[in-house]
């Protein structure tokens, strides 16, 4: 996880293309797919963060704009990007978000100016215009992480922990899942159960076999190209 913000390099860099957006370079998110005590997301859930839930309708609108975002600046991803990776990046990154808004809410920590300070970062680093406001929550979300880690959890963190913010980060949010479990549906990408088990590649719109492997690998330009339009996303 890094604690950088969001940038045109590592969007173009990152291996799914996509999922540059998220910074996921720890996979401090993954093994979420079921919490400590069993308990899975309930249907139409994408994610439970904490008391919060993001649902599929909202990863679903949020994935559907993200591709409009690709659409008109494909100098963002480096390879194709299919509807699937965009619905497991935009489940990241409301994670992130919504952990964000969890915590502040309970250190009673007004977040409209960090989210506004988070969104013209991605503004400025992405060159987005007006046309591209749908998705800017979706590309501020880890920013927006960012800022409230740095305003509530950097002040509490030891000279060593300073040392390296991300794993600090990492450690936190993984500390504050075990008393406010964060539950990902395992039918996203990239996300396995707690147990150990395989995960279920059904997503929350019907998808091919090579639709569900290029969510977690880069995909082809002939392959993606094979792909229904419905399956699509840059």
């Amino acid at each position: 996880m890094s604690a950088r913000p969001t940038s045109r390099v590592p969007l173009r860099r990152a291996g799914v293309g996509l999922a540059g957006l998220a910074l996921l370079a720890t996979g401090a998110l993954s093994g979420c797919g079921v919490a400590a005590d069993g308990t899975t997301p309930q249907p139409g859930v994408g994610a439970q963060v904490g008391d919060a839930t993001i649902s599929f309708d909202t990863v679903s609108r949020d994935a559907e704009a993200t591709c409009d975002l690709l659409q008109a600046h494909p100098e963002l991803t480096q390879s194709p990007v299919t509807r699937a990776q965009a619905n497991d990046l935009v489940v990241r990154q409301l994670v992130y978000s919504t952990f964000a808004d969890e915590l502040a809410q309970q250190a009673d920590l007004d977040t409209a100016p960090l989210r506004e300070q988070a969104r013209q970062q991605a503004r400025s680093n992405l060159s987005l215009g007006s046309d591209d406001e749908k998705a800017i929550d979706v590309v501020a979300a880890y920013p927006f992480f960012v800022l409230v880690m740095k305003k509530l959890v950097e002040p509490t963190l030891s000279a060593d922990q300073l040392a390296d913010t991300d794993q600090a980060y990492a450690d936190y949010l993984q500390q504050w899942s075990t008393k406010h479990p964060i539950v990902v549906n395992p039918r996203f990408a990239g996300f396995t159960t707690q147990q150990g088990g395989s995960v279920s590649q059904e997503l929350s719109v019907p998808v091919s076999s090579t639709a569900v492997a290029a969510s977690r690998t880069p995909i082809s330009a002939s392959d993606y190209a094979a792909l229904p339009a419905s399956q699509k996303c840059s």
